[in-house]
């Protein structure tokens, strides 16, 4: 096994990835990766220090492996803008805001599942999994409802392009893909401006309007080179701001260190048999982040799951896999799952 990959592509991220996470864990927790340019951190305690010491580390510089030297969004901007634009889209993910729409994630959820529940079989994957968490967030944006199917392509296309740089074919299609989307926008926020909702675009237009957006604007511009944390695997990268260290390996300033969330889930000094699945575990995990860039979505996740969940369970609950589990991609930013076909006693209607 080959422990020194790139972690910044793609084909990295395959199933050996566990196994050689694990001997990280074990025996190099701070590893300098040359064909990744950077250390590699795969345990709990480390990661933390670092997200939470922005002092120290910083995330202005890039965040996405692979791609270390190039701005995605608000994850990559340092305080104190981050924190002033972070209180602004804050104000799309509070408590009502989410009991707001888990009323609408309630009704896209049975009829998501009114879909599939007298067939006794399904991808999960494309006929729950993605349709839903992205119809909701469709509507949170804006997203026309004959658009949604577009909003979809996008999105798979732009995510598709990280860890996968040096395939033209996939960085002209990222690339076709945001500037449709970013266009799309364009006229979503002009509605906005004529006529405000209750979402996020209108609120991000009000701060606009009322010129709270417009100084970080000119920054971002003057020292622009080119979201927060979501799942299980989700490698992000930090810059030293001064010399340092971790566990005694010395880090130079601007010298960048990549944690490993997926690999700190599984950390066996902070979590017991931390292989298995245990549903009753203290959720001191680290999948939405921690520190100042800790997941604005959180909550509203949770919300998703619990609504989902409780549905699925009740509807279909002897749901089991129709082949040999799940179909996993391969992504240097998200643990994907392509397909995964499941079967299930057909719902009778009533």
């Amino acid at each position: 096994m080959d422990i020194d990959t790139d972690f910044s592509h793609a084909s990295s991220w395959d199933e050996k990835m566990l196994e050689r996470t694990r001997w990280l864990r074990e025996n190099a927790p701070v590893y300098w990766s040359e064909k990744t340019g950077a250390f590699i951190l795969s345990r709990y305690d480390d990661v933390v220090h670092v997200s939470k010491n922005h002092d120290e580390f910083c995330s202005g510089e890039g965040v996405l492996p692979g791609r270390m030297n190039a701005k995605i969004g608000m994850i990559d901007e340092d305080e104190p803008h981050h924190g002033e634009m972070r209180s602004l889209i804050n104000r799309g993910f509070t408590p009502r805001m989410v009991r707001r729409w888990e009323e609408v994630f309630k009704r896209l959820t049975d009829e998501t599942l009114d879909k599939i529940a007298a067939k006794g079989e399904c991808d999960f994957v494309e006929d729950v999994a993605v349709p839903m968490p992205l119809i909701l967030i469709a509507e949170m944006i804006g997203i026309r409802k004959e658009d949604r199917h577009r909003f979809h392509q996008w999105s798979d296309a732009m995510i598709g392009a990280q860890g996968n740089l040096d395939n033209p074919v996939i960085t002209a299609a990222a690339g076709k893909a945001a500037l449709e989307y970013y266009t799309y926008l364009v006229d979503i926020i002009a509605d906005r401006r004529k006529s405000p909702k209750e979402d996020l675009i209108s609120i991000l237009v009000r701060a606009k309007e009322d010129g709270v957006l417009v100084q970080h604007d000119s920054d971002r511009h003057r020292y622009h080179m080119g979201a927060e944390p979501t799942d299980e695997q989700r490698a992000n990268d930090s810059t030293a701001t001064r010399d340092t260290s971790l566990r005694g390996v010395p880090i130079a300033k601007g010298q960048k260190v990549l944690m490993i969330y997926g690999s700190a889930n599984r950390d066996a000094e902070a979590f017991e048999n931390p292989d298995q699945l245990d549903i009753d575990r203290n959720p001191h995990h680290l999948a939405f982040g921690i520190g100042n860039h800790f997941c604005m979505g959180a909550n509203l996740a949770r919300m998703e799951l619990r609504v989902a969940l409780t549905e699925i369970l009740r509807r279909l609950p002897d749901m089991r896999y129709a082949a040999n589990g799940p179909e996993l991609g391969s992504s240097a930013l998200v643990r994907s799952v392509k397909h995964m076909h499941v079967r299930f006693t057909p719902e009778r209607a009533d």
